[in-house]
């Protein structure tokens, strides 16, 4: 029995993964639609606030850096540092105000603590980089986060509850069959 339930989990990582790598993929052709370089809509978030929820902090690690590694090798080394840097920021927040007993951020607020907290971690990666310089960018990732974090937590609240709910409905009728 827990033979097959790992098999499950490592198929549900899986397919979160790809999912993952697909959106952030996606969302990389969406750079014309800012105006603000290298801002995106942090899509594959919605995806990292899933896996937290159906498979727990170890997999969705692993997806966040799956999906660091697949961001140097598609588009350098610096995207990929700057991938690990604001995932590994964002898993943790995300993380943390979903697990927390008590929660009264819901959604939207997983979905903007992960985008501060994702912006944060690239702001470092570019400082460590290009220097001070970019201190002055700061309010507009700010600003940026608190944006496409509303988008991604409104997103997440929208999907993640009925993706959820369509898994525990299959595996019940699973275990009925």
């Amino acid at each position: 029995k827990k033979t097959f339930s790992s098999k499950i989990k490592l198929a549900q990582s899986s397919l979160l993964c790809a999912v993952v790598i697909i959106m952030s993929f996606l969302e990389s052709f969406l750079d014309f639609a800012t105006p603000v370089p290298g801002i995106r809509l942090g899509l594959s978030n919605v995806g990292i606030a899933f896996s937290i929820e159906l498979l727990g902090f170890i997999p969705t690690i692993c997806i966040v850096i799956i999906k660091a590694m697949f961001a140097g090798i598609t588009r350098g080394v610096t995207a990929g540092v700057m991938s690990f840097l604001g995932g590994i920021l964002s898993f943790v927040a995300m993380y943390i105000c979903i697990k927390s007993s008590y929660s009264p951020f819901g959604y939207l607020g997983v979905g903007i603590m992960g985008a501060l907290c994702h912006n944060s971690g690239q702001f470092i990666g570019a400082f460590i980089i290009v220097g001070d310089a970019i201190i002055a960018y700061s309010p507009v990732l700010a600003i940026s986060a608190l944006i496409t974090g509303c988008i991604t937590g409104i997103s997440m609240g929208i999907l993640n509850p009925r993706l959820l709910s369509a898994l525990n409905k299959t595996k019940m009728q699973n275990i009925g069959a």
